[in-house]
Order: structure tokens, then C-alpha cells, then sequence
């Protein structure tokens, strides 16, 4: 796998960044929201599946869940 994802990134696929960023649904697919007092709200609590680019085309958006805010 680290060979083949070396490979990879070294021809343009890159992890899309996601953990603690601020959602941006052009890159993550929300699948839940959930309170989290770690995580400022509307930005990424958890990664459920990795997404991925290829340059600046994106193959896969990451699948995320979001903090929002405390009710």
C-alpha cells in the first residue's frame, strides 16, 4: 500500500485534507453532525472515509461528520 500510494502521489493524488477543517462541501460529504466541545462549530469532528484528488480535480470527497454548534 505505502509503495503504491508513493507512487501515486508522486503523479498528482494527494489526501484531501479534512480532520479540523472547516466543511467546504466542494471536498467533504456530510454524513452527520454531532457536539463536539474540542471542535469549533462547522468544521470537520471526525473523517468516516478519506477522500482524494488528483490535482485539482477530486476523485472522491471525504466522508465527514461536522461539529455544530451547542444547543
Amino acid at each position: 500500500y505505502a509503495a503504491l500510494f508513493d507512487a501515486l502521489s508522486r503523479n498528482g493524488l494527494s489526501e484531501i485534507e479534512a480532520q479540523g477543517a472547516v466543511f467546504d462541501p466542494q471536498f467533504h460529504e456530510a454524513v452527520g453532525e454531532m457536539e463536539n466541545a474540542e471542535v469549533e462549530a462547522g468544521r470537520v469532528a471526525e473523517v468516516v472515509q478519506k477522500g482524494y484528488k488528483f490535482h485539482d480535480q477530486v476523485l472522491r470527497p471525504a466522508r465527514v461528520i461536522v461539529a455544530r454548534g451547542a444547543s
